[in-house]
């Protein structure tokens, strides 16, 4: 049984609707398609790891171009042992760099074509008005994201016992007022995750 958003509130048995030709953009559609989407990817990657602690999934790849085109993010997700693995003085770089983890999912959905549809009916949404129009659709598609990157989080945190984090790495869910909470987690050094210390966080 899935779950899925309408409007913004969760619900249960809700398919992801595919996005359609015309009409105003469904944004709880898009949520529920980009939800199980990321949570696909994390627990595929979380059962293929072969035992690494994988410690991050990260949405990012971010790309929008103000007063037209709005691309969905893709998704990646790094272990301890591959981190462990990586030169000393370059650790510290690729802790947070997405674009370098080994699991990586680009527009390969489920679905094909969904990926490259849902960001042409977010940009049809953005660019029907002035820049105004523009930007608060914009936010309101990386509040969409984050919301993601939260249901995925908390259904992982229920199903495995050392669950990774689940982060949007992009400067502008920064300034928006969602503060994540310090991420505690026992793997290195028993310290707290630097993603709090750079503004980013749990979801």
């Amino acid at each position: 049984m899935r779950s899925g958003w309408v409007s913004g509130e969760e619900v249960d048995d809700v398919p992801p609707r595919p996005p359609v030709d015309g009409g105003p953009l469904d944004w709880g559609a898009l949520a529920a398609s980009l939800t199980d989407e990321l949570d696909d990817f994390a627990r595929a990657t979380l059962d293929g790891a072969g035992g690494e602690r994988v410690y991050a999934v990260a949405v990012h790849r971010f790309h929008a171009e103000p007063g037209g085109a709005i691309s969905l993010p893709v998704f990646a997700a790094a272990g301890e042992e591959w981190l462990d693995r990586q030169a000393p003085e370059a650790r510290e770089e690729l802790r947070w760099s997405a674009a370098d983890w080994p699991w990586q999912r680009f527009d390969d959905w489920r679905e094909p074509g969904s990926w490259l549809r849902w960001g042409e009916r977010v940009t049809a949404e953005a660019v029907q008005g002035g820049l105004d129009r523009w930007h608060a659709a914009h936010r309101r598609f990386l509040d969409t994201v984050v919301r993601a990157c939260e249901r995925v989080a908390a259904g992982l945190a229920r199903d495995f016992p050392r669950a990774p984090v689940v982060v949007p790495l992009d400067p502008e869910v920064e300034p928006r007022g969602r503060a994540m909470p310090a991420w505690s987690w026992s793997g290195r050094a028993g310290g707290t995750s630097d993603v709090a210390e750079r503004g980013g966080g749990r979801c």
